[in-house]
């Protein structure tokens, strides 16, 4: 690599490395938000997952996101999972615990909910377990 080539990677570099820094200080700001999220909710005896919010959720990011592939879902959908399932009950997705019989695909380890809105003919695929899906649907009504 030529001097100058170096140079410009190198600077690249720590520009990169700055937004990750960045990056990790939101999620950071976003775990303390979940966590009042979930102080509120504890106090309510409400559970953290709540199928309605999530379907509205997607549909934004979906609008923000549309030429995302599963894999940049599978990883919106793991920080979700992450900072939720930390803290309270909500489902562990990327465990298939919402699957009846487990194929190993990546849409059976995705938000169901994100899937179905990125993709309603992918979520038909999958064998939902039965409290699941009937969770689901009453949050695709809204």
């Amino acid at each position: 690599m030529s001097t100058n080539n170096e140079k410009l990677t190198n600077h690249l570099r720590r520009e990169l490395d700055i937004l990750n820094l960045k990056f990790m200080d939101l999620v950071d700001q976003r775990f303390e938000v979940i966590k009042d999220i979930y102080k509120i909710k504890a106090h309510d005896s409400v559970s953290m997952w709540t199928p309605e919010r999530e379907f509205l959720l997607f549909k934004k990011y979906i609008e923000l996101t549309p030429k995302a592939d599963l894999r940049f879902d599978m990883m919106y959908s793991l920080l979700i999972e992450a900072q939720a399932s930390r803290i309270s009950d909500y489902p562990e997705w990327s465990k298939a615990v919402h699957i009846e019989t487990v194929q190993n695909d990546l849409t059976e380890f995705i938000n169901p909910i994100l899937l179905f809105v990125r993709s309603e003919s992918k979520w038909k695929t999958l064998n939902f377990k039965e409290g699941y899906l009937l969770k689901m649907q009453k949050a695709f009504d809204v």
